[in-house]
């Protein structure tokens, strides 16, 4: 599986070797320091970070979902940045998850023949008498439902992408669309995180011109 690798940054940094510790202050890997204005921001991290553990695309979907509601606006522009850069990880978590060789229509099968020709697709393996066809059937079942598994992972991930990027862009926008110094930070952070060019180009196409607004 191709996987990218980013970094965080701000008062928190990505620990490159671990998603365990993924935010840090300054080159010290001690943990979160984020400073959330509501539970749910605090939660949605938590959320991430156990999706970096898990793997389990739901913990990915209820972080953004929390990511969502908490409750941010203009007037805390240092908060408003730590929920960007919250929505970053969203999307770097993502991208490291997916596996860039996934064929969508490379589909695990329904149900698994016994090799041999002898016995009938689907028959429950303790019915195959003769050993080595019984073996050889349970490790296809065994692989097929770990295709199918990773497989609807992978499926989801893809589906979850655009949507993902493109509210990362946003939330970048308008927390960093204002002076020329937030412009220059906005570009270290985006170099630090190693964002791919699909968000590098919507992000920075507009963050010139998109200023802080009620998030």
């Amino acid at each position: 599986m191709k996987k990218s690798v980013l970094t965080g940054v701000v008062s928190f940094a990505l620990a490159l070797a671990s998603h365990s510790n993924v935010f840090a202050d300054d080159s010290e890997h001690a943990g979160c320091r984020l400073e959330c204005p509501d539970s749910r921001c605090a939660k949605a991290q938590e959320q991430l970070q156990k999706f970096a553990g898990s793997g389990d695309v739901a913990d990915l979907m209820m972080g953004m979902k929390l990511i969502r509601q908490s409750s941010v606006t203009n007037a805390n522009s240092r908060l408003l940045k730590k929920k960007a850069e919250l929505h970053l990880y969203a999307y770097q978590l993502l991208r490291d998850s997916q596996d860039t060789d996934f064929d969508v229509k490379d589909v695990p099968f329904g149900s698994i023949t016994p090799p041999g020709g002898k016995y009938r697709s689907g028959i429950a393996p303790e019915a195959i008498k003769e050993t080595e066809i019984r073996e050889a059937y349970e490790k296809a079942i065994a692989d097929n439902e770990a295709k199918a598994k990773a497989y609807r992972s992978q499926y989801r991930l893809h589906r979850m992408e655009r949507r993902v990027l493109e509210e990362a862009a946003a939330s970048l926008c308008k927390a960093y669309g204002g002076s020329t110094g937030e412009v220059a930070e906005l570009h270290l952070l985006l170099d630090r995180y190693k964002a791919d060019a699909p968000l590098r180009d919507a992000v920075l196409k507009d963050s010139q011109t998109a200023g802080p607004s009620d998030h």
